[in-house]
């Protein structure tokens, strides 16, 4: 009987690393120049490979601009399942937490802002997007309005609305300060933002004072 013909190791390796180094450069090309101006060239290019090399690994280009949204997305949403499961504190806290993750996220990872935003720019690239971390995304969205709504005891379910909006709008207007260049203020600044501006509405006489000053961050 005939042994199984295996990859030696060093191959596998090798074939890791030149993957990664592809992926690197398509993450690269797209934050650059968009979805549209990305091609397997150029990614080849960058990556330090053949055109033919990256098609061996990805197939299409199709397969490539997918295995970028995983690759960007699954630490993201590895560290957003764990502050779901983190049941630690009142929801006050819990948003708060869900929040701060958000802004560091994106004060951190300047260029995968700017990957989603040349997503969400082109109708292929959002049909992509919401069939990948769309999904995840629809979650967070669900934990967010039940986690204000839980912060915001005795408001209409118009006016939860309303705050779970002001929040969302706070941290999407972070996510394009970041991704158009501009100084965006930090994270802790916009933190405490969103808890003067939750103050109103929180139901467990929580003040402003226990959150960071303001003036810990521009």
């Amino acid at each position: 009987m005939c042994a199984a013909v295996t990859k030696p190791d060093g191959r596998i390796k090798r074939g890791e690393e030149t993957q990664s180094r592809i992926l690197q450069a398509a993450i690269d090309c797209i934050a650059e120049f968009g979805l549209g101006g990305t091609t397997i060239g150029r990614v080849a290019e960058r990556s330090g490979v053949s055109h033919s090399l990256v098609i061996v690994h990805f197939k299409s280009k199709k397969n490539l601009f997918t295995a970028v949204l995983r690759e960007l997305c699954e630490p993201y949403e590895e560290e957003w399942v764990a502050l779901c499961n983190d049941e630690q504190g009142d929801p006050l806290d819990r948003l708060m937490r869900m929040a701060e993750m958000e802004l560091q996220h994106a004060s951190q990872n300047p260029k995968a802002i700017a990957v989603w935003f040349a997503y969400w720019g082109l109708r292929e690239g959002t049909e992509m997007y919401g069939e990948i971390v769309g999904p995840d995304d629809l979650t967070h969205t669900q934990t967010l309005r039940r986690l204000v709504g839980e912060v915001c005891v005795g408001q209409s379910a118009e006016q939860v609305e309303t705050i779970y909006y002001g929040v969302s709008s706070m941290l999407w207007g972070y996510l394009s300060m970041v991704h158009v260049g501009t100084t965006p203020p930090s994270p802790e600044r916009v933190l405490c933002a969103i808890r003067q501006f939750l103050d109103p509405y929180v139901s467990d006489g929580k003040t402003p004072s226990s959150e960071p000053d303001a003036s810990a961050g521009r």
